[in-house]
């Protein structure tokens, strides 16, 4: 059998539409050290950024309804929305960020947090209409956008690390030498230039998007009907056999603590730390994600034990970030530089499985 070369043109445009999947997600919880200081939530910014991605699953029930209610409308009309609700959070985040209101005895970033539910729209649905467009495309084109998803995460890391956080707070003394004010050095660039610069790259994943489903040039590149038709009489996989539910089990574990509780404690973690040590333990660890992503690519599958393994050895590090955001403000080895390069080890650490 003749094995069919890759279109590089395809290959790139898949890429550049995985990358607008988790971007807006990435970007927001990258820019938490930095607007813990200016927004109303302070240290529990994280967590009310956690909620708001949380409830961004929300989009997948309105997926699933509108697929039972109007069963005639394509995927891609769903992708464009998608993709155009993530971009347009971002641009708007980038101006509005800072906006607060008074709302139940406090003022709240209401129009930051329902921007970011926004852009999590993209990445919480981006899993069950992302990929099954992909099933009209030959196999190794999945692995490109699963590259291009990792990128979602690289790239925001790499641009939150030229950002910085510009140092740790100083006090300087008044004019007249008579009050002292905390003053914090500023990053290279604000949030409205970090977002703004992850609109345009979600705008350059419409775009690819747009290009990738309506050009001929492609055609060649598409499974046949019949193919498609061979998959679908596959035979159904078991899945309450128990080593689906083990894995399942595992997998709901891992995402709970992982994009749940380690999200929303993380500011209570690090910052006792410093500003810079925050800083570098969440951008590593968005930074880790695609790394481990795209090795699960190559790697050959993990039996249930092994994955079981793995997550009973990431307890340690898990523990670790508990303990220190308990014993916030005062975590242990908090003035020494041993404790700042293990709380940023422990942060990268736990996405390894």
């Amino acid at each position: 059998m003749v094995k069919l070369k890759r279109r590089i043109t395809l290959d790139l445009a898949v890429a550049a539409f995985g990358l607008g999947s988790w971007l807006g997600v990435n970007g927001t919880f990258l820019q938490a050290p930095l607007l813990l200081r200016q927004l109303p939530e302070g240290w529990a910014l994280p967590t009310w950024i956690t909620l708001a991605v949380q409830l961004g699953n929300v989009g997948i029930v309105v997926h699933v309804l509108a697929r039972r209610l109007l069963p005639r409308i394509p995927d891609a009309a769903y992708i464009y929305c998608l993709l155009a609700t993530g971009a347009a959070g971002l641009f708007l985040n980038a101006f509005l960020h800072a906006e607060t209101v008074f709302w139940v005895g406090a003022e709240r970033s209401l129009s930051f947090l329902t921007l970011a539910f926004c852009s999590a729209l993209v990445g919480c649905t981006s899993s069950v209409l992302f990929y099954p467009y992909l099933r009209h495309f030959r196999e190794e084109y999945l692995v490109t956008y699963m590259v291009g998803e990792g990128l979602s995460g690289l790239l925001p890391s790499v641009l939150a690390l030229i950002q910085g956080v510009g140092g740790e707070p100083e006090c300087v003394p008044s004019p007249d030498g008579s009050t002292w004010t905390t003053v914090h050095p500023p990053p290279l660039f604000d949030t409205d230039v970090f977002l703004s610069t992850l609109g345009g790259l979600a705008i350059v994943s419409l775009l690819s998007f747009t290009y990738i489903h309506n050009t001929s040039q492609f055609d060649s590149e598409r499974k046949s009907p019949t193919e498609n038709k061979e998959l679908r009489k596959e035979a159904p996989v078991r899945l309450l056999d128990q080593s689906w539910a083990c894995l399942f089990a595992a997998s709901a574990a891992l995402n709970c603590v992982n994009n749940g509780v380690l999200n929303a404690v993380q500011s209570y973690s690090c910052m006792p730390y410093g500003a810079t040590t925050y800083h570098l333990a969440a951008t590593l660890k968005v930074a880790a994600d695609p790394a481990v992503c795209l090795a699960a690519v190559w790697l050959a599958p993990l039996s249930v034990r092994a994955l079981t393994a793995m997550l009973a050895a990431a307890a340690g590090p898990l523990a670790y970030m508990l303990a220190t955001a308990l014993l916030s403000p005062t975590p242990p080895l908090q003035d020494q530089a041993a404790g700042r390069a293990l709380v940023v080890r422990t942060a990268a650490a736990y996405n390894d499985p």
